[in-house]
């Protein structure tokens, strides 16, 4: 059977029931041939409306002129000018171009002696009496595919000629592919342009090129159980390849009796009888199948996701590709036992390592795929020529998993396939396991760490600052060990090589991460930026440095927090002085200064609320008088500044669906905190006289200010703004 192969699992499982449990896989060579042809082709075309109208018509006139024809069929050719009636250049052209196209097909002639008239040919005859034409083409070059595998060679260019991965074994010539015969039993489907039952034919056929081809697929086998039958599925990337496999599999009689026994082949024979494991698993996974009838498939899901949570049986290929689901991450140790290592397992091997971060894993294996180290990012390799080989894994004290045979029969015959169980035991001598490892490992470990903590391996960075760290933590994985081999002495000095490299490494990055910072610093002329993508960009390299900054780099750590604020600052300084503001105003704020959008200077813009208009609209008949007068005030203004070429006022409708569900969509307030909300990522406030709208808009995040707040930044922005007029002017008088 094939070694471990995820995906092609994966593909499997996809299609397999509750009581069937998977055996693995054998491969398929699946032949065909591509030939490139050449020859003349005979082309039957069914004769068209324009055709069969003008060969009706030469067949009862001996001769006709193209005005004639045209005036037969009803069309506007020639120009009238008496009678009102001109030629129509588009029907001109349609019939010029049919009768063109008739003489190419030698159904019509022109005359000799006047070529705009026509005559009906003999052949032209012929073709109205049996409503098709003809036409030969010369060196026509087509290709055809044969499938040797099922002999359904009809199919076989649809299935092949977008195979690229093929293997071309040889390119001689079968006789079949020239046997003309044998080619016309299925051309039709192929290349019907060649060849079909309506006319087109070929003659002169000559073979130009063959490839022959083996396209290797992989194909499962499935045990069902509950029925005592086998089941064969085709594997593949293409998912259309892998129906058209399995489709031809389950037709072909002999096919399947060859894969199923050449599987079979590949399985142990046993006398042995089921073991209480298996008889356990196939009699849940019975009643599981029993309870799906019916079921939503949300619900079937449902149902197979806790039966795998609470099962103890698994196939090989399901224990390593959901090593996460089985094996507890919270377990002290992890140890797994090998026969051999494919690339598919140490891949799922090291994707579960990675999520058990600061534990390592200890894996005795007996042979691999590719050469191994003996310690690959977290991983421990000891290999072993005889080592506990019946278990798959063992990661708490009274727990392992074992393998164990899987027993299947054909025609009286028990075969048996290893599959693995979760064992519950309390004599598993882990001590001894730990003390191989720590045999095999601590003397070429320290030798390897040994030759590692030299100063000059290592330069002032932070990869280096974690390898020095790594290297004395991988020995300390075996604890007890270091003193009860008598290792604890060379272990301790290794420690204190390490604490005195470390230190040096750490002050060289720390020195070298102050050094960039100044540079930095000696560069940048905060009172020079004007525009937010140079302090975002900053922000970036900061963050650059900080990500390598430790805990303990105390100035390196408060150069960046003191650079960082004053970028902040500086951020804040663009956003309320240099760039356009945009302010949302409260109805309120127009009662309160009908005169409010005067405020409004420079670049900056005011977003009006539909409901705002509204709301002033009602007011300017408010029983106070002087919130009616500032209402239609508002207004007025509102409409002078709206009449403007280029005025500052942007008319919006509030996108309630931005607010958030506990607020009420009918409430006026937040129709107005929508329109701020749709706004929320530009550089904006919401401006009211109301306290609860204030408060809102904080738990939305969206900035805000109080009428008299807003006063008090218009008048600090002017005198920031002038300050940086004068500014400017100082620094370009220096220039």
């Amino acid at each position: 059977m094939k070694l471990f192969d995820s995906r092609l699992y994966n593909d499997v499982t996809k299609v397999k029931r509750p009581t069937e449990i998977f055996l693995g896989f054998i491969q398929k060579d699946w032949k065909y041939s591509m030939a490139d042809y050449i020859a003349d082709c005979i082309e039957s075309i069914p004769l068209s409306i324009f055709d069969k109208a003008v060969c009706g018509l030469l067949n009862v006139e001996s001769q006709l002129s193209f005005t004639q024809i045209g005036d037969i069929l009803g069309l506007n050719i020639v120009d009238d000018e008496q009678n009102m009636q001109y030629c129509d250049h588009a029907e001109e052209e349609l019939l010029l171009n049919a009768l063109d196209e008739m003489v190419e097909y030698d159904m019509i002639a022109r005359s000799v002696f006047d070529a705009s008239y026509y005559r009906l040919t003999e052949r032209g005859k012929i073709f109205l009496e049996e409503g098709k034409k003809l036409r030969t083409r010369s060196n026509v070059n087509f290709r055809l595919f044969f499938d040797w595998t099922t002999g359904l060679h009809k199919d076989a260019k649809k299935v092949f000629e977008k195979i690229e991965e093929g293997k071309i074994v040889s390119d001689d010539v079968n006789p079949s592919l020239t046997d003309e015969s044998f080619l016309k039993t299925f051309m039709y489907e192929q290349q019907p342009d060649i060849y079909n039952h309506d006319g087109n034919s070929f003659s002169n056929l000559k073979i130009k090129k063959v490839q022959n081809v083996v396209y290797s697929i992989y194909v499962g086998l499935l045990y069902d159980f509950a029925e005592n039958s086998y089941r064969l599925v085709a594997a593949d990337e293409n998912s259309n390849m892998a129906s058209f496999f399995n489709k031809s599999i389950e037709l072909n009689e002999d096919i399947y009796d060859s894969l199923l026994k050449e599987a079979l082949k590949k399985c142990k024979r046993v006398a042995s009888n089921k073991s209480i494991e298996q008889q356990e698993f196939e009699e849940a996974s019975i009643a599981l199948a029993n309870t799906i009838p019916g079921k939503k498939e949300s619900e079937k899901q449902e149902a197979v996701i806790e039966f795998d949570k609470s099962r103890d049986l698994y196939e090989i290929e399901y224990f390593w590709t959901n090593l996460e689901n089985i094996i507890d991450s919270n377990a002290n140790r992890f140890y797994f036992f090998i026969p051999f290592i494919s690339s598919e397992i140490l891949k799922q091997l090291f994707n579960y390592s990675k999520g058990i971060q600061n534990k390592y894993v200890y894996i005795t294996y007996n042979d691999s795929e590719s050469k191994l180290d003996l310690l690959i990012e977290n991983v421990f390799f000891l290999k072993q020529e005889k080592e506990l080989f019946s278990l798959a894994c063992y990661c708490a004290s009274d727990l392992v998993y074992e393998y164990i045979d899987y027993v299947h029969s054909f025609e009286s015959i028990s075969f048996a396939t290893s599959v693995i169980v979760k064992k519950s035991i309390s004599s598993f001598d882990i001590e001894q396991v730990d003390k191989n490892f720590a045999n095999a490992i601590l003397p070429r470990a320290i030798k390897f760490v040994e030759s590692e903590l030299i100063p000059r391996n290592f330069s002032g960075n932070i990869d280096d600052i974690e390898r020095v760290k790594w290297y004395i933590s991988m020995l300390e994985q075996f604890g007890s060990w270091q003193d009860k081999l008598g290792y604890t002495s060379k272990i301790a000095a290794l420690k204190v090589r390490q604490k005195k490299i470390l230190n040096n490494i750490k002050q060289e990055h720390e020195s070298s991460l102050m050094n960039e910072i100044k540079v930095l610093v000696n560069s940048t002329d905060l009172s020079k930026i004007r525009k937010l993508d140079k302090i975002y960009s900053l922000h970036k390299h900061l963050d650059s440095i900080q990500s390598e900054s430790l805990e303990d780099y105390q100035n390196v750590n408060t150069s960046i927090s003191d650079l960082k604020n004053a970028l902040e600052q500086r951020e804040r300084f663009i956003k309320d002085t240099l760039i356009s503001k945009y302010f949302v105003f409260d109805t309120n704020v127009f009662l309160d200064d009908p005169h409010i959008l005067s405020k409004v200077k420079y670049q900056d813009y005011v977003i009006l609320a539909a409901r705002v208009t509204e709301e002033l609209n009602k007011h300017k008949t408010n029983k106070e008088q002087t919130v009616a007068k500032n209402a239609q005030m508002a207004i007025k203004l509102i409409g002078n500044e709206r009449r403007k070429e280029n005025g500052h006022l942007i008319f919006e409708r509030a996108k309630l669906d931005l607010l958030p569900n506990e607020f009420s969509r009918r409430d006026a307030d937040n129709m107005i905190l929508a329109v701020a909300l749709n706004h929320q990522k530009e550089n904006l406030y919401l401006v009211s006289s109301d306290e609860g709208l204030l408060q809102k808009s904080l738990q939305v995040k969206v900035p805000c200010l109080s009428l008299n707040e807003f006063y008090s930044f218009i008048e600090n922005r002017e005198i920031e703004r002038r300050k940086d007029i004068e500014e400017t002017k100082r620094n370009n008088s220096k220039k």
